[in-house]
């Protein structure tokens, strides 16, 4: 068994590299009847830079819109077991925002959840910039992990990470990213 790192690929399958960051991730799976394969969506919610430079800046929203837009994000997540269906980034109250939603076979092989006792298990580490806030299974915490527990015959699975730390320079790029956005949409050439 292998515990789920936050920062796993497939947990930010949009976008994050370099210094782009997030506030939220919330992800959701939905269990389908025998044969079908499960729905996975997985939500950004208040994109922003780390980076103290313009240009820098600019290099991370660049890299959110070729993640949007590009091939190689396709082709990564295919790697991972995940046919993407639909992904979008979107402005909200001044906020960046992006989700993915795929198609997944085995959500085994992209998360490693075990069952026992009639439960489904998840162990979960995270990282330190990111904190498990919620989940629609039960959170049982021992001294070193995390682990969600659900029902063996629970049908949607979902759990939120949150950047537990405040950073004057996201905060100060969050509005530089929105108007990098509006600016996309009205040019996307440029």
């Amino acid at each position: 068994m292998k515990p789920l790192k936050c920062i796993l690929a497939a947990t930010l399958p949009l976008f994050l590299a370099g210094c782009l960051t997030v506030d939220t991730i919330q992800t959701r799976i939905q269990i389908r009847e025998e044969g079908k394969p499960a729905l996975l969506t997985i939500t950004h919610l208040g994109f922003s830079s780390g980076e103290a430079k313009p240009g820098d800046v600019r290099k991370d929203f660049d890299h959110l819109i070729s993640e949007w837009q590009g091939d190689e994000y396709l082709i990564a997540r295919a790697k991972e077991g995940i046919v993407v269906r639909d992904r979008r980034v979107w402005e909200e109250n001044g906020r960046i925002n992006g989700s993915m939603t795929g198609l997944v076979e085995k959500i085994d092989g992209l998360y490693p959840f075990w069952e026992q006792n009639g439960e489904r298990i998840l162990l979960v580490e995270c990282e330190e910039e990111f904190e498990l806030a919620e989940t629609n299974g039960r959170i049982l915490k021992t001294e070193n992990n995390r682990l969600i527990v659900w029902d063996a015959g629970e049908k949607v699975l979902s759990w939120t990470l949150r950047r537990n730390f405040e950073s004057e320079s996201i905060e100060k790029n969050r509005p530089r990213f929105a108007r990098m956005f509006r600016e996309y949409l009205r040019n996307p050439e440029n």
